[in-house]
């Protein structure tokens, strides 16, 4: 961006004329008429050559095309358990120091999750983040236009992709836009009017563990499966074949988000303990991308 563009000398002072038709003779910091050949007077293009360009840059790492949705996708038939835990870890890690910097992502989903091109996983689209001290209870009143909300103080309700939302994001959506509950859902009304906060990233957190685990052969198995998950129910075979992993997921999706831990408090659980116990994780390539999908495994 070559903000001296802008103007031929973006320091030289353009005088109007006076009303009465004349101009008003020029003063230099002295107060005196400058001299002729001076700043502001003849001289002034002279001047002007010594004012520097000023470009400005913004530098961005270069990652991989494929995001983890792609890789998903890509890798239906069966997955590597080592680069399973491994990405998840990374996840983990990201979240982790989001958290302790004070802010929550709030739509993490596996299309906003990249890898760099030696596929070290990357969490992106940070335009959702806010601060954790910034809170919204659900019946403050909210412009259905976001650009007329500060998101810097608001934990807008309508922010996020659903599927990977939680439960307080998606109560928060519905009340605000007038949609009703069943009266049998306790756990589900005791959230409304509730405050959310940074447990909004375990949940989803749970959802991407639990997809990095279980391959769909199509969308609409993707969605019933994950909508499923979203209400603790889990396949038959993932929970009897994976009791380690369901009872993690389980607790990342607790309803009630004081019972979901904490991002540093998920590498301490004895699940997480046991599931990571012979886990050595894999020597990242310098040359490609660790993760591509061109061979199917």
């Amino acid at each position: 961006m070559d903000l001296a563009g802008l103007n031929d000398c973006p320091l030289q002072h353009q005088s109007s004329k006076s009303d009465l038709g004349h101009e008003p003779p020029r003063k230099d910091a002295s107060g005196k008429p400058p001299k002729e050949g001076s700043a502001g007077g003849a001289g002034d293009a002279q001047g002007c050559h010594s004012v520097p360009r000023v470009y400005l840059y913004i530098q961005m790492q270069l990652c991989q095309k494929e995001t983890l949705k792609d890789w998903l996708g890509a890798n239906t038939l069966s997955r590597d358990r080592v680069k399973q835990l491994h990405i998840f870890q990374q996840i983990l890690a990201a979240v982790q120091y989001v958290h302790s910097c004070g802010m929550i992502h709030r739509d993490l989903k596996p299309s906003n999750i990249f890898f760099s091109a030696d596929g070290t996983v990357k969490v992106g689209d940070f335009g959702l983040v806010t601060a954790v001290d910034t809170q919204l209870e659900t019946g403050e009143s909210l412009d259905d236009d976001l650009s007329s909300i500060d998101l810097s103080k608001k934990h807008t309700s309508q922010v996020g992709t659903q599927l990977y939302m939680s439960p307080e994001q998606v109560l928060n959506t519905m009340f605000k836009t007038g949609w009703t509950l069943g009266a049998d859902n306790d756990n589900r009304l005791r959230l409304s009017g509730k405050t959310y906060d940074h447990k909004v990233d375990i949940y989803s957190l749970g959802l991407i563990f639990f997809e990095l685990l279980h391959p769909f052969g199509t969308q609409m198995e993707r969605i019933m499966v994950m909508t499923g998950s979203r209400q603790q129910k889990f396949p038959d075979r993932f929970a009897k074949e994976l009791p380690s992993e369901t009872e993690l997921i389980q607790m990342l999706l607790s309803n009630n988000p004081a019972n979901r831990p904490d991002a540093d408090e998920i590498t301490e659980k004895d699940t997480f303990a046991r599931l990571y116990r012979n886990f050595v994780p894999p020597v990242a390539n310098s040359n490609r991308g660790r993760y591509s999908s061109n061979s199917s495994n």
